[in-house]
């Protein structure tokens, strides 16, 4: 600590902080004053690699462990930041009480890239903790890069328990994006998770409603079809998703694919039905209602849905 005060060049104070790490026994003392020593050093460059020396070293102490991260809160450089943390993740377990303030180290990387980067290294650190998933959502809410968002959405899709509600951190953070097509691989991520549950299903479904794309919002409606049939959780839903493609071709494929689905239920026929009112195309529209004819079980109020449909 009193080197830290005396010796003035960055690159001096680093140098021999590295050594002091490499080569010296240290308790608990000298590794707090090493801490304190390495807040004195200016440069983003030589603090990382003095910070990064005592990281190599075994049995890091909780107190030790949270000095570094608020020390490393005050990097400006995102690059040295974002590495510094990626080595804490590597050497040290992120522990319920380091939480807040490594999130709060996070969130000052500018970097889209740089913080995907670390949140990447988190996630891929063992199985998250629920309130991790949580706050690694909440920072992703502060990346424009809309690539990286979804990349990173995409990673959490993976981890997160998918039998309970949607988080609403998700859904704001993949309704920020401004590329349909990044929001459609983001929803279809966590549709093809065979264990989603239904109000999570719905949940989604009325998210990605405002896909302006008719081709990504069918083809998401398309794969939802493929892994989850409509039941009365999601039958809703998923008519008012349909409800705002404009596209008579890609309309007219959303709803075939709904009659394909079997068992197939007559809430869905009648919906079905409902739906291809948008339908302008005497084509897609004749070629739909003889495939429910084709399909689906007529009864007195079908036919005559489909009578009036025609017209």
């Amino acid at each position: 600590e009193d080197a830290g005060q005396r010796i003035h060049s960055d690159y001096a104070l680093s140098k021999l902080l590295q050594t002091v790490a490499q080569h010296q026994t240290m308790d608990h003392t000298v590794e707090v004053a090493y801490v304190t020593a390495a807040g004195n050093i200016s440069s983003d460059y030589e603090k990382e690699q003095a910070l990064s020396a005592i990281l190599q070293r075994p049995g890091l102490t909780q107190d030790v462990a949270d000095a570094m991260l608020r020390e490393a809160t005050k990097l400006s450089s995102d690059y040295e930041l974002a590495k510094l943390l990626k080595e804490l993740i590597a050497a040290h377990p992120i522990s319920e009480n380091m939480t807040p303030v490594f999130f709060q180290a996070v969130s000052s990387i500018g970097s889209d890239h740089e913080r995907h980067g670390v949140l990447r290294a988190l996630l891929e650190k063992g199985a998250p903790s629920q309130d991790v998933l949580d706050r690694t959502l909440e920072a992703a809410q502060g990346m424009s890069s809309d690539y990286e968002l979804a990349s990173l959405l995409l990673e959490v899709a993976q981890k997160y328990p998918v039998d309970r509600a949607l988080p609403a951190s998700y859904v704001k953070a993949a309704r920020s994006l401004s590329s349909d097509h990044e929001q459609g691989r983001v929803w279809t991520a966590l549709l093809d998770r065979q264990e989603i549950a239904p109000g999570a299903v719905a949940a989604v479904l009325d998210a990605a409603s405002g896909i302006q794309s008719n081709f990504e919002l069918s083809s998401l409606l398309r794969d939802v079809l493929a892994h989850h049939p409509l039941d009365d959780a999601t039958r809703p839903a998923f008519f008012r998703a349909a409800g705002s493609i404009e596209s008579d071709f890609e309309m007219a494929r959303v709803l075939t694919a709904a009659l394909d689905v079997k068992p197939l239920a007559r809430a869905t026929v009648l919906d079905v039905i409902k739906a291809s009112s948008s339908i302008e195309s005497d084509h897609e529209l004749g070629a739909l209602l003889m495939h429910v004819t084709d399909v689906a079980p007529l009864d007195d109020e079908i036919r005559a849905q489909l009578r009036a449909a025609a017209d």
